[in-house]
């Protein structure tokens, strides 16, 4: 069975739109699912914090 190959030689970073265009002209289906917000977090600034933080 023949298979199709097709390499393209790109760097990102890539835009949404650009990579929507991409899957989508090529026939490929694309789902997107937006990530839920991120749980609230302590924040230190220096690694004296962070230590005082693992005690």
């Amino acid at each position: 069975m023949a298979q199709r190959i097709e390499v393209l030689m790109s760097c990102g970073p890539f835009t949404v739109d650009g990579e929507l265009g991409l899957m989508r002209s090529r026939g490929i289906p694309v789902v997107i699912v937006r990530r839920p917000p991120l749980p609230a977090a302590d924040v230190v600034s220096t690694v004296p914090e962070a230590l005082a933080r693992l005690s």
